[in-house]
């Protein structure tokens, strides 16, 4: 398959662009910027990786950002999907509980809607910075670095002679201006369509991981409805932990497996 790496000449992006060859790609780089220049040192570095690099006008600061650029230089020059160096997995996984001689279980389905979930390595694990990235640009997302175990990244850098910055997990947050309870607006499904609660009422989702910034997952209530003006909300209540809650910030709602469900950001702290 042919595939374009968003790439910065740093120590995942190169690890991505490796994996996948060696996974049989054809595979080329693109630098995502808003002011149209490729930056002499990663033009040198692609070249030294033996990659033809590109660059694509986007939003490079964001990570919806970058996928969207990369996606739309996909679909215009005919690569079969894009990848990045994010530490998280693109799962296709469902779960159906059915009924069977009287007997309930549950069936995981492998072909599913393609999700944004936990990396392997979950001390490192970076998936809700994906959380506004619409499932229609999830599918054609690969993630290869999300499939590697604690240390992986690092012993497969140093195998391969690629020197750079060891993957971080992100900083402990502070515990000033925390909240429990928020509601987030614009919000953006990765499981298929976003539901249409009829008539004002809510979809409720009981103890489900919630994310705020670089904060750890606190367990939530979850009830989507219709506000005027704002479409489909999300209002997060009942938290078990402290949640750093603060207007304009991204917050991430998972499933109990790890996938995301849907993202959005902090319109107001609720009392």
């Amino acid at each position: 398959m042919k595939i374009v790496v968003g790439y910065d000449g740093g120590l995942r992006a190169r690890v991505t662009a490796a994996v996948l060859r060696e996974q049989g790609n054809e595979v080329s780089a693109a630098y995502v910027t808003k002011d149209g220049l490729l930056p002499e040192r990663i033009r040198r570095q692609a070249a030294d990786d033996g990659l033809l690099i590109t660059e694509v006008y986007g939003d490079g600061e964001s990570s919806e950002g970058i996928i969207s650029a990369l996606c739309g230089y996909m679909k215009v020059y005919g690569f079969g999907a894009v990848a990045t160096g994010h530490i998280a997995r693109v799962s296709r996984e469902e779960k159906e509980t059915v009924s069977e001689n009287g007997e309930t279980k549950t069936v995981i389905h492998e072909n599913g809607v393609p999700r944004v979930a936990c990396a392997l390595d979950a001390g490192s694990d970076e998936s809700r910075k994906l959380g506004l990235v619409p499932g229609e640009l999830v599918c054609k997302l690969r993630l290869p670095l999300g499939d590697m175990k604690p240390g992986e990244l690092d012993t497969y850098a140093a195998s391969k002679g690629i020197e750079g910055e060891t993957a971080k997990s992100d900083a402990a947050p502070s515990d000033s201006d925390s909240a429990a309870s928020f509601r987030l607006t614009g919000l953006v499904f990765q499981r298929g369509e976003a539901p249409n609660p009829a008539g004002g009422a809510a979809m409720h989702y009981c103890h489900v991981p919630v994310r705020v910034g670089t904060a750890a997952p606190v367990e939530s209530h979850v009830y989507l409805h219709q506000l005027a003006g704002f479409g489909i909300t999300a209002d997060i209540i009942f938290i078990t932990g402290r949640s750093y809650a603060r207007a304009g910030e991204v917050a991430v709602v998972y499933d109990a497996d790890g996938n995301i469900m849907f993202g959005g950001r902090i319109s107001a702290v609720l009392d």
